[in-house]
C-alpha cells in the first residue's frame, strides 16, 4: 500500500509501504528518500513500525460515520435492516445494511453471519464503492444477545412483521421460516406458524419452555442445547405466546393469593406459569377472577415445587371440589368438580 505520512505540518508520500497500516496510526518508517516528477517520497521497500495503533472511532450517529475520511476505523451500533448477500460459507462473509433509525449504511463481506432485525456493532473500515459510502470488506459485528434468565412470557401477537422464505430476529428470538411462515392473522390474537417454521431463543440453566398453540402443543418440538432453546413446527398451528418458566421452590410458609392472577387458562390456551406455579387448564379453565374468587373448573391442574415435608391446603368455594397431592417435592391439586378457588396456602 501507499500512503501519506505528517508530523502535524508537513506531508509526505511514501511508496509502496509494508505492511499495512492503519488511518490515523502513529508510525515509524525507516527508508530511503526518492524524487518522483519532481516530488520528494520514501522510495518503494520501506517498512513501518506501529507505535500507537488508529483509535476505534465511536460515532454517535451512521450519519456521523459517513462524514468521516475513508479508511477511519469505526464502531457503529445499529440494527441489520435487510441481509443484501446470503451467508458465503466458502469465504465467511454476506452482505448486509445496518440502520439506526434514520441513515443506513451498507456493509460489505462483514465476516460475522447477520440475521435480520438484530441489533449490532460493526467495526471495520469507512470505505467508498462508486461513489457511495460503505464499510468495507473484512468488518465484524457482535450481536447484543438476549438471553431469557428470568421466567417470563414472551406475547408473540406483538410481532406485526410477517416472516416468510427468511430468517428475521424479533425480541430476542430468531425465526427461521425460510420453509415456513410465521404472520400475525387477521383478528391479531394469534401468530401463524406453519410446519417447518423454527425458532430459537436463549435461556439461562434450569428454564422450562413451553408454547401456547390453538390446536396442539404436540405440533410443536422443543429442544434445549447448552441454552438454546430450538421450537420446530412439525404441522401447521397458530401460536400466542412462549413461555420461559424457572421453577420456585417453596421452602418457607405462605400463603399464594391466586385473585392477583390475570386473565383465564382454557382448552387450547390452557397453559402458563405464575408466581412460581405450573398451571395446566387445558381440560377445565383457571381464571376470570371476580375480585373474590377464581374460577378453577373440572380437570384444570396447578402443581408447585415445596420443600420436604411442606402441608399444603387450599381454599375453595364449595368443600372436596379439589384435592392435593404431596409427592416427591411436588404438590399437585387437582379441580375435580367445578369450583371456585381463592388461595393456597404452604406450611410445615
Amino acid at each position: 500500500m501507499s500512503v501519506t505520512i505528517t508530523e502535524g505540518t508537513n506531508e509526505l508520500y511514501v511508496y509502496k509501504l509494508g505492511p499495512n497500516v492503519e488511518l490515523n496510526s502513529v508510525v515509524e518508517i525507516p527508508g530511503y528518500l526518492d524524487t518522483h516528477d519532481g516530488e520528494k517520497q520514501i522510495a518503494e521497500g520501506a517498512k513501518a513500525e506501529v507505535i500507537t495503533p488508529a483509535p476505534t472511532l465511536e460515532p454517535a450517529t451512521i450519519a456521523e460515520a459517513i462524514a468521516l475520511p475513508k479508511g477511519s476505523k469505526v464502531a457503529l451500533a445499529g440494527t441489520v435492516k435487510s441481509v443484501d448477500s446470503a451467508w458465503d460459507s466458502q469465504y465467511g462473509n454476506m452482505c448486509v445494511t445496518i440502520t439506526d433509525g434514520t441513515t443506513d449504511l451498507y456493509v460489505y463481506r462483514v465476516k460475522t453471519q447477520l440475521v435480520e432485525g438484530q441489533e449490532v456493532v460493526v467495526t471495520g473500515y469507512m470505505d467508498e464503492y462508486q461513489d457511495k459510502v460503505q464499510i468495507g470488506q473484512g468488518s465484524t459485528a457482535v450481536v447484543k444477545e438476549v438471553v431469557y434468565d428470568e421466567t417470563a412470557t414472551i406475547d408473540l401477537t406483538q410481532c406485526t412483521t410477517a416472516i416468510e422464505g427468511k430468517k428475521q430476529a424479533w425480541n430476542g428470538l430468531i425465526v427461521d421460516a425460510t420453509a415456513g411462515k410465521f404472520a400475525l392473522n387477521s383478528s391479531q390474537d394469534w401468530i401463524q406458524v406453519n410446519a417447518g417454521t423454527v425458532i430459537t431463543l436463549k435461556v439461562g440453566e434450569g428454564a422450562v419452555v413451553s408454547v401456547n398453540a390453538y390446536t396442539s402443543a404436540e405440533n410443536f418440538t422443543i429442544a434445549e442445547d447448552d441454552g438454546t432453546v430450538t421450537i420446530t413446527a412439525t404441522a401447521n398451528d397458530y401460536l400466542k405466546t412462549i413461555s420461559v418458566y424457572y421453577p420456585v421452590v417453596f421452602d418457607e410458609a405462605t400463603t399464594i393469593d391466586l385473585l392477583g392472577f390475570e386473565g383465564t387458562l382454557q382448552g387450547s390456551s390452557g397453559k402458563g406459569n405464575w408466581n412460581g406455579l405450573e398451571i395446566d387448564a387445558t381440560t377445565g379453565k383457571f381464571g376470570n377472577s371476580n375480585g373474590s374468587w377464581l374460577q378453577f373448573n373440572t380437570g384444570a391442574v396447578i402443581k408447585l415445587n415445596v420443600a420436604e415435608g411442606a402441608q399444603v391446603t387450599v381454599v375453595t368455594y364449595k368443600a372436596d371440589t379439589a384435592t392435593v397431592v404431596v409427592e416427591n417435592g411436588v404438590a399437585t391439586i387437582t379441580a375435580v368438580a367445578n369450583d371456585y378457588i381463592k388461595s393456597i396456602t404452604i406450611a410445615w
